[in-house]
């Protein structure tokens, strides 16, 4: 990281080698000091993703510094490891892509979640949604909560969390709780909240 914060002409060439590195700390460093090296090093975190990792972190890292180097041309490649297809990696592709706060994340995390049966997938999107902090997003964890179904509602309200300091959303989010684990429902909410 320091290299890269002298601009030494020597860096990506560290980095690189770093990012084959036997130690999983120093691969997860490389790929995080990649993300401030600029978009030349798109190219290295896209290479090590499609190579892989035995450590899902390298790979998250990877996402996080694509994103963070050129959201909108890394858009179309970190989503398409928001898949179940990649089991280790579709969390960390669905969070890289939500912290950009980029137009469209919100529709295709919803498309996904929409698209599929598989209800572990489902919550794990659900933060991802949240992390948008859209409007859309919002009424969408609501309307999660209304269904009253209680795993899928317990994941929402985790989500729910960063949206803490928020009386409006809380007060949304109390009167969406019904059905009859409704106490236990509001209990979460609250301590989730509070």
């Amino acid at each position: 990281m320091g290299l890269v914060q002298i601009g030494s002409p020597d860096a990506m060439n560290e980095l690189a080698a770093l990012l084959a590195d036997k130690e999983a700390d120093a691969r997860i460093g490389a790929a995080g000091a990649l993300g401030h090296c600029g978009p030349t090093a798109a190219p290295l975190l896209r290479f090590k993703v499609l190579t892989g990792d035995e450590e899902p972190a390298v790979l998250a890292e990877c996402l996080s510094g694509l994103m963070a180097l050129s959201p909108s041309a890394s858009f179309e490649f970190v989503a398409r490891f928001v898949d179940q297809k990649h089991p280790l990696l579709y969390e960390h592709a669905a969070l890289a892509l939500s912290e950009s706060r980029l137009p469209g994340v919100f529709e295709l995390l919803k498309e996904k979640w929409t698209t599929t049966f598989d209800r572990e997938f489902k919550q794990t999107l659900l933060l991802p949604i949240a992390l948008t902090r859209s409007q859309e997003a919002r009424d969408f964890l609501i309307s999660v909560l209304e269904t009253g179904e209680v795993k899928m509602a317990t994941a929402a309200i985790a989500a729910l969390c960063i949206y803490r300091e928020d009386a409006t959303m809380r007060k949304r989010a109390e009167e969406a709780i019904g059905g009859p684990n409704k106490a236990q429902m509001l209990a979460a909410l609250r301590r989730v909240l509070e």
